[in-house]
C-alpha cells in the first residue's frame, strides 16, 4: 500500500489486510502500519487471516492489527472468510454513563448487557466524532 492510495479519501478510512500466511516480501508491515497511523490519517487497520492455524502468526497478526487500531479477525474458511470481511468493516463504539467509560463493542458484533440508566454512544463518522444518547428501560413492568 503507497500513501497515495488514501490521498483522495476523507473520514475514517479501513485498510483491510488479507493474509493467508507470512510475510514473504522482505517487508516491516507493522513498521508500515505505525507509518500510516503516524501521518495522521484517520486510518483503522483490520486484518483478516484466511486459513491460518499457526498460533505465533496469529499473535504477530493481533499485534499488527492493535498497532493499526483495529482487530485481527481469523477465517479458517471461505464461509468464515466472508463473515470476517463484513466484520473488517463495521464500526467500533464506546458507552460513556455521565462521562465515565462504561463499555465498548463493535456495530453488528456481540450484544452488549448494560443495566437501566442512560448511556452516551460515541463512535467516529466520516471522520468526525458522533455522540447518540440512548436510554435503556427495564422490562419489567
Amino acid at each position: 500500500m503507497r500513501r497515495s492510495d488514501l490521498s483522495g479519501v476523507t473520514g475514517e478510512r479501513i485498510v483491510i489486510l488479507v493474509t493467508d500466511g507470512e510475510e514473504t516480501c522482505d517487508g516491516d508491515p507493522a513498521l508500515a502500519i505505525r507509518q500510516l497511523r503516524s501521518e495522521g490519517s484517520d486510518v483503522r487497520v483490520n486484518i483478516v487471516g484466511y486459513s491460518i492455524d499457526d498460533a505465533e502468526l496469529i499473535e504477530t497478526f493481533q499485534s499488527w492489527a492493535a498497532v493499526g487500531g483495529g482487530q485481527y479477525l481469523n477465517a479458517p474458511d471461505a464461509d468464515q472468510l466472508a463473515k470476517a470481511m463484513r466484520s473488517a468493516l463495521e464500526i467500533p463504539f464506546d458507552v460513556y454513563a455521565d462521562d465515565k467509560f462504561t463499555a465498548n463493542g463493535i456495530s453488528g458484533g456481540t450484544r452488549l448487557q448494560l443495566p437501566t440508566g442512560n448511556y452516551q454512544i460515541r463512535y467516529r463518522f466520516d471522520g468526525k466524532e458522533m455522540t447518540k444518547a440512548v436510554t435503556i428501560q427495564s422490562n419489567a413492568e
